[in-house]
């Protein structure tokens, strides 16, 4: 006799890698913060699983900068170490001049 909930254990649930890139694509885009903002943490996160994630996740991570709670200098760093990190930047917001006492 078969009932419906053995039926269920026996039918292989769909796994993520059976979605297409496109469509991972717009689910990692849409991983954010209560407020909207993107979720830096969740991504690189999402970036450990493996190389597909990391290829995925690592242009949101670095499309937006806000500096104005980070170090810049540590951000500059980084594409000074990995020059191709910089194609994925499309906004930088907080960017300024480090401050210089002038007497």
């Amino acid at each position: 006799m078969h009932d419906i909930a053995s039926a269920r254990r026996t039918e292989s649930a769909p796994s993520l890698r059976e979605l297409s890139e496109e469509l991972l694509l717009h689910i990692v885009g849409d991983i954010t913060n209560y407020d909207g903002s993107r979720d830096i943490n969740s991504l690189k996160t999402l970036c450990l699983v493996d190389r597909q994630f990391q290829r995925i996740a690592t242009p949101f991570i670095y499309e937006l900068i806000y500096t104005g709670t980070h170090n810049p200098y540590k951000f500059v760093r980084t594409l000074l170490e990995c020059p191709k990190l910089g194609q994925h930047l499309k906004f930088a917001v907080g960017l300024r001049a480090p401050s210089q006492n002038v007497r």
